[in-house]
């Protein structure tokens, strides 16, 4: 189920399957304005240990949590230009994407003690989800791309 829901003139909030992706390509390609910020927010969480893991549902939970927010920046990427071309100064008025992850993607805070949860689908494809945005914008911790917690103390990649 893809659903457009207008919050108000600035705001669209996009509801969209990860099967349905091709409705954010067609809502991009119909507007010339540009957008100033994209906030991917996807994830399902699938309870799987080593004993009951499967293809399925490995397969499931990275198309939701890694792949489909891919497609969604690809699929805004031109309007987030048109946005980011206009103005000079950096910032949130040209153009943003805000990738909503977990601290269960950090590989050194679920490392020995910290690995206490081994729901494997869910923390490999939030991991993944994290090295993708790292590859995507060729981010280093010490460059603008951060991963925060929930309170926006720092976290490591």
């Amino acid at each position: 189920m893809s659903l457009l829901v207008m919050a108000s003139p600035r705001l669209v909030q996009i509801i969209v399957e990860s099967r349905e992706l091709h409705f954010c390509t067609a809502l991009s390609s119909s507007t010339t304005q540009g957008l100033n910020c994209l906030i991917n927010n996807a994830a399902i969480h699938v309870s799987v240990n080593l004993e009951t893991v499967n293809a399925n549902a490995m397969m499931k939970t990275f198309e939701s949590n890694t792949v489909s927010p891919l497609m969604v920046t690809k699929a805004f990427l031109p309007l987030l230009r048109v946005a980011a071309s206009q103005g000079s100064r950096m910032g949130i008025h040209r153009a943003a994407v805000v990738n909503i992850s977990s601290a269960t993607g950090s590989i050194q805070l679920n490392w020995g003690p910290g690995a206490t949860t081994k729901t494997y689908a869910y923390r490999t494809s939030k991991a993944d989800f994290s090295l993708l945005l790292s590859v995507m914008a060729g981010l280093s911790e010490k460059d603008h791309g951060q991963y925060q917690d929930y309170m926006g103390k720092p976290l490591p990649w």
